[in-house]
């Protein structure tokens, strides 16, 4: 379980509850629905879920109780934020905008988005408020894992990050088409901007990789000096 409590001065606490083995996502069949969460006004390019599978989209309906919570928050507004993750408390005072970012960044793939649940296992090792060197790395580690058990399955492994750099285009695609559903639903600025900041972290992901992750190199000079490991 994971929880994140928002304090703004003056008002109610906001508490916003996950589970990492649950979907957040299910479909909304009974009228009225606001038109931003329909899938098809704005289905993604890279959606693959039948038009006739549902009538709204994943990404948009785990977003809901976000956009409706800070939908008249402006994304410079600070706020102080308590986050307790399994038996981890993080605290972290900053402006609405990175705070919600850390929150979407949980909520989205705990969707049944295809293309935003592939990072459900960054969601199961959620790290609040992680700056973007760390969040690459991790993006990176967890696509490497997945490898891993692609290759000792049987399955064909993506080592040269070709089907990972698509689908960070295809998560940059979601995004954009995201901020776009939800300026239809916020009168202020703050939910935006955090996916917009999301964004940002996938470009820079993008870049990362397209110069062949040579400023990461420092990190791993261990393991490129030939070292072998020691014995058992």
């Amino acid at each position: 379980m994971i929880q994140y409590t928002f304090l703004f001065d003056g008002d109610a606490p906001l508490t916003f509850v996950f589970h990492e083995d649950r979907d957040i996502s299910p479909d909304m069949a009974s009228d009225p629905i606001p038109s931003w969460l329909l899938l098809a006004p704005y289905r993604c390019d890279d959606c693959t879920l039948a038009p006739t599978s549902r009538r709204t989209c994943p990404a948009a309906v785990a977003m809901l109780p976000i956009v409706q919570s800070f939908s008249s928050r402006h994304s410079h507004e600070t706020v102080r934020v308590r986050a307790l993750v399994r038996d981890v408390t993080f605290e972290w005072t900053t402006p609405t905008q990175r705070a919600v970012r850390s929150l979407l960044e949980l909520a989205l793939p705990l969707s049944s988005c295809p293309i935003m649940q592939m990072a459900r296992p960054l969601a199961y090792m959620h790290v609040p408020f992680a700056i973007r060197g760390y969040t690459e790395l991790r993006f990176l580690g967890m696509h490497f894992i997945a490898q891993y058990l692609r290759a000792r399955d049987g399955l064909d492994p993506d080592w040269k990050l070709e089907h990972f750099l698509q689908l960070v285009r295809s998560m940059r695609r979601v995004y954009a088409t995201l901020t776009h559903r939800i300026r239809a639903a916020a009168d202020r600025d703050a939910a935006v901007n955090s996916l917009l900041l999301m964004d940002a972290f996938a470009d820079a992901i993008e870049m990362r990789v397209g110069r062949n992750l040579d400023a990461l190199r420092p990190l791993f000079r261990t393991y490129l000096e030939g070292q072998k490991p020691g014995r058992e």
